[in-house]
């Protein structure tokens, strides 16, 4: 569980009707928690042009909002992930980095301090929890705090695979609820660590861009989202014509998901 968790018990400075929460926290800390899977390629070039355009004052990111999102896992345990502001957060790491000293101990051994030259300083973080059958209502909530930085589908190849994962939780799951339907998802699919007969969704997002960044992006995610129905049928097929069903097949017959039987291959 990251340090973000101390955040969670800070006084809050305003909460949305959507349950967002604004909140200061640490820029240090902030900075050394993992970029959520689904978020755009980090590129090089426009790091720099922000370090350009803060001309040597760092504390000019104490005026943008950073945003983090925590997944609750099914053991109950929360997973902290930067999910807009990546590209600020490499600064942060980049300044604190730089700003290291090597400490001596008294056994002789060295310690890197990251950090410890100079002063932390708080920044403004909206976040939010999610249970992690919450994929489809993360992947909105991204797009809305990014509209004003237009996402190239077919250019983003992370893009590109949340649209795959959007349609395939479509696909079997229906549409997400809304406040005015209610609906219990059978979520076969789960952020976090996730046991079989569920699917993580961690690791279909690494599957889906492995595989189609190297093969290309030629099928829709309709298309995508078809084929692994059926496929998922033609497992469920086997399992009811096999004798002598393990425990776990059995619980996918019951269910009517079969592909995490697969290990991916049906990707």
């Amino acid at each position: 569980m990251s340090s973000m968790i101390h955040i969670h018990h800070q006084s809050h400075l305003f909460r949305a009707h959507d349950d967002h929460i604004l909140c200061l926290s640490s820029a240090r800390e902030f900075a050394t928690l993992p970029f959520w899977e689904g978020n755009r390629f980090v590129k090089a070039e426009h790091i720099e042009q922000i370090k350009e355009s803060l001309k040597g004052d760092i504390y000019s990111l104490t005026k943008t909002l950073f945003r983090a999102i925590g997944i609750v896992e099914e053991d109950g345990n929360v997973q902290w992930y930067i999910f807009d502001g990546q590209h600020r957060a490499m600064v942060l790491q980049s300044y604190f980095q730089e700003n290291s000293y090597i400490e001596k101990k008294e056994d002789g051994s060295t310690v890197l301090c990251e950090g410890d030259m100079v002063d932390d300083f708080q920044i403004l973080v909206m976040w939010k929890l999610y249970d992690s059958k919450q994929t489809s209502q993360i992947h909105q909530d991204f797009l809305d705090c990014n509209r004003a930085s237009p996402i190239e589908w077919t250019v983003d190849p992370k893009m590109m695979t949340n649209a795959y994962i959007d349609a395939l939780l479509l696909k079997f799951h229906g549409p997400p609820p809304t406040k005015k339907v209610k609906r219990v998802a059978k979520s076969f699919f789960r952020e976090g660590k996730t046991k079989k007969p569920y699917v993580s969704i961690e690791k279909l997002r690494e599957e889906i861009l492995q595989k189609y960044t190297g093969l290309g992006w030629s099928k829709s995610p309709e298309e995508f989202a078809e084929q692994a129905f059926s496929y998922n049928e033609y497992l469920l097929e086997k399992l009811s014509a096999k004798e002598g069903r393990t425990p776990m097949e059995t619980s996918m017959l019951e269910m009517g998901f079969a592909l995490a039987s697969n290990d991916f291959r049906w990707v």
